[in-house]
């Protein structure tokens, strides 16, 4: 079997209560993927506002596992509400070894057309961390035209777009379409995380196959969002699309190890 890369795996770090209700710490993971051919593995952190004690401490976290295991690699938070100190953890985590941000607008409450969040894109752009973001917000239903802005706005940050927006995929569309405008950046990537298994065997997966076709696969990945679903169940899920072989192998490897640059 062909390698893999498990570019969005929410592992239970020290201190974390558990989401579901069952642990999901490293081990865990280890476990739930000892039978598939996953050579690296995202870890995700996510900082809470005004505690940049605790932001060190999740980060630390991540970047730790990825010291202790050749296979993970750290994806650290700040909030973009902390300000300069959100800019200063930036260049510490990157010193650190953080393959890349992960920033979650509805969890972490801040806006994506925000000039904190605009603050924080260059500031990773500087240090070539690419920023995965969630992109599902029942509570923002403007939110696809913002990461358009802000791709925009950062074209010297990649952005890569957890989720693909969800129900509302056929947006991203726009960004193939801005691509061809002279001297555009190509600096977004569309996420699989989830919704290949919200769409698998439905009426829309040719759609997210085209879109995906559309976008360029060498700017598609694949992530698990474990524990909410197994890489095992993903990837089944991202079996039925209809995806070449060559496409799956630029989707579930080439793709995430070109963008958080782990050769």
């Amino acid at each position: 079997m062909r390698d893999i890369i498990d570019a969005h795996a929410h592992l239970q770090l020290p201190g974390e209560e558990s989401w579901v209700g069952r642990p999901h710490g490293h081990a865990d993971y280890l476990a739930a993927t000892a039978d598939l051919t996953v050579s690296r593995f995202a870890v995700l952190a996510m900082a809470p506002p005004g505690d940049l004690d605790e932001t060190r401490r999740l980060n630390d976290a991540a970047l730790s596992i990825a010291a202790r295991d050749p296979k993970a690699f750290a994806l650290c938070s700040v909030h973009p509400d902390d300000g300069d100190a959100a800019l200063t953890e930036i260049d510490r985590i990157a010193q650190a070894g953080a393959a890349g941000l992960k920033l979650h607008p509805s969890t972490q409450q801040f806006d994506v057309a925000s000039e904190a969040l605009v603050s924080v894109a260059e500031r990773a752009g500087d240090h070539g961390l690419p920023i995965l973001f969630d992109t599902v917000a029942a509570a923002d239903p403007g939110q696809p035209e913002k990461f358009i802005g802000l791709a925009m706005t950062c074209p010297g940050t990649n952005l890569v777009l957890a989720h693909t927006f969800g129900p509302k995929f056929v947006q991203a569309v726009m960004f193939a379409v801005l691509s061809r405008y002279p001297n555009a950046a190509r600096n977004v990537y569309l996420e699989l995380s989830a919704i290949v298994c919200m769409f698998a065997d439905s009426p829309f997966a040719d759609q997210l196959t085209w879109l995906c076709r559309r976008h360029g696969t060498d700017r598609v990945l694949w992530g698990s969002d474990y524990p909410i679903f197994t890489p095992a169940e993903s990837l089944e899920a991202l079996g039925t699309f209809g995806f070449t072989a060559d496409e799956l192998d630029q989707i579930t490897y080439q793709t995430a190890r070109s963008v958080y640059r782990l050769d």
